[in-house]
């Protein structure tokens, strides 16, 4: 991608020719003149030509990118969210859990109370 840049900015900086490109506006006394000039022009929208072609390769570049960056983001979301849900899930089973623990601790006082009263008891 930066040899792209590269060639955009090469053939950017190149330099331009002088005056209008309309050689007919120019018309030289001479032929010489005017068909250097029409190749000039020839040059310079050749050139202009090849300036939005290396445009128009570095836009489907950064479009592709962009493209990968969003497939990208789609499936890091999409793990995000399973995460998500196996945290939740997670969470609830440790909730459970110490539900059923506390059960058992009230569970095993009331047994060791009942074991005391019996004990009393005789």
């Amino acid at each position: 991608m930066s040899q792209v840049l590269c060639a955009i900015v090469a053939v950017q900086s190149a330099p331009a020719p002088d005056g209008p490109t309309d050689a007919a506006a120019q018309a030289p006394a001479t032929a010489a003149p005017a068909k250097k000039k029409v190749e000039n022009a020839k040059n310079q929208i050749a050139q202009q030509k090849r300036v939005v072609d290396a445009q128009k390769k570095f836009i489907v570049q950064l479009k592709n990118l962009l493209d990968a960056q969003e497939e990208r983001l789609e499936s890091e979301t999409t793990r995000l969210d399973e995460l998500t849900e196996i945290a939740t899930k997670e969470q609830a089973m440790r909730d459970r859990q110490k539900a059923f623990l506390e059960q058992q601790r009230k569970l095993y006082e009331e047994q060791q109370a009942l074991m005391a009263q019996n004990v009393n008891w005789y």
